[in-house]
């Protein structure tokens, strides 16, 4: 009876530490993001995450810098919630543009209305070359990464159907990179 009691003991224990054990090893792997460890003596870097509701990124604070994690969307594509001066905008994220590149309907949301003359930046796309418009934006951010003074160009009517968040936005980063299938952002 007692080794029995003593069974069932080591049993709950064990069943007691499984969460925990199987957290840190997602965590390890990449798989979660920490919400932050309690041991002071863990060399590992502590990081304080949250899940948007409002798309498919998590947001971090890795000792000070700031990092949103991004998983990919349809068709492997990064969808992501900018934020262009606080207006919220989906965009996805192309390595491919060389600038920030606004659809006409966010472009007008965001207040940014060029003339017809403004028009005049050649850009070759899928369907041949169209004109742009060329503009500033004062902040991106994406989660916690945020940055300041982005050029952008502003697409013609009807030339693009999503904002695509280009290099203009990430050579701005401290690092980008894709690991384990998840686009990090790190500013």
């Amino acid at each position: 009876m007692p080794r029995l009691i003593f069974a069932a003991l080591l049993a709950i224990l064990a069943f007691a530490m499984l969460p925990g054990v199987a957290t840190n090893w997602l965590v390890q792997r990449g798989y979660i993001e920490s919400f932050g460890t309690t041991d002071a003596a863990d060399s590992a870097p502590k990081a304080h995450a949250l899940q948007t509701s409002e798309s498919n990124h998590t947001v971090a604070n890795y000792n000070g810098a700031r990092r949103t994690v991004i998983k990919p969307g349809a068709g492997g594509h990064y969808f992501a919630q900018a934020h262009f001066e606080n207006k919220t905008v989906r965009v996805i994220i192309d390595t491919g543009a060389s600038l920030v590149a606004l659809t006409a309907d966010d472009a007008r949301r965001l207040g940014l209305k060029p003339r017809k003359s403004d028009y005049n930046v050649k850009v070759n796309t899928a369907g041949g070359v169209a004109l742009y418009a060329r503009s500033r934006v004062g902040s991106i951010r994406i989660g916690q990464v945020d940055v300041k003074n982005v050029d952008v160009l502003i697409a013609p009517k009807g030339a693009l159907n999503i904002t695509l968040m280009g290099m203009s936005y990430l050579r701005k980063l401290k690092t980008f990179k894709i690991e384990r299938g998840r686009l990090i952002l790190e500013s």
